[in-house]
């Protein structure tokens, strides 16, 4: 898999620091570094906040790669946004560049249990937080745009629970240690046409 884009995201404005986007790119260039991949990777700070409102917002600098990776011309592969956080960017691309819902799809944890398949959280009716992120961006794309979206719900996610004690000893044991990344913000990701992983 190709990662062409990391991009870190805003939080809540009831938790925002004013600076999550640029402090996430940050950590994200230290975990990089850490993983001996820095320098192939470019994290991207997005906006520094929700969209305004619906008819008041303005493109960020991750909008506009998502929108310039989102149109290429010169790859096949498809294109996949796996959002870890708010829908913000996304939306700011979906409205420079309606095209580029042909050409991408997004894969996000978003949403609540389905009725009769898992256990309900205590506060079932709760807006998920991915979603309070960026209400007005969560409804350009649900409601407006014509991204096709793989919508995980949240007890999927749930299931992959990890306490402090299994980490711990996952540290301890980097041999037995799974490969894989913690979640940042939103990446970008094109499957490689040979099918093997991005190392």
């Amino acid at each position: 898999m190709n990662i062409p884009l990391i991009i870190s995201s805003h939080l809540p404005a009831n938790f925002s620091s004013g600076r999550d986007s640029s402090d996430g790119a940050a950590r994200a260039r230290e975990l990089l570094t850490v993983m001996n991949l820095n320098g192939k990777h470019k994290p991207i700070a997005g906006a520094d906040a929700a969209m305004r409102s619906r008819t008041s917002w303005t493109p960020s600098p991750a909008s506009s790669a998502i929108v310039r990776e989102a149109m290429r011309t010169d790859v096949s592969e498809p294109l996949f946004y796996a959002p870890g956080a708010g829908l913000t960017e996304l939306a700011l691309a979906w409205l420079v560049e309606r095209r580029l819902a042909s050409t991408l799809s997004s894969s996000g944890i978003e949403g609540s249990e389905h009725e009769g398949i898992a256990n309900p959280l205590p506060q079932p009716d709760e807006i998920g937080f991915n979603f309070s992120i960026d209400p007005d961006a969560t409804q350009v794309i649900f409601n407006e745009s014509d991204i096709e979206i793989w919508q995980v719900p949240r007890d999927a996610y749930r299931q992959m629970l990890f306490s402090n004690t299994e980490l711990e000893e996952l540290a301890a044991s980097p041999d037995e240690a799974p490969r894989g990344a913690s979640g940042i913000g939103s990446g970008v990701t094109r499957p490689q046409s040979d099918g093997s992983p991005d190392r």
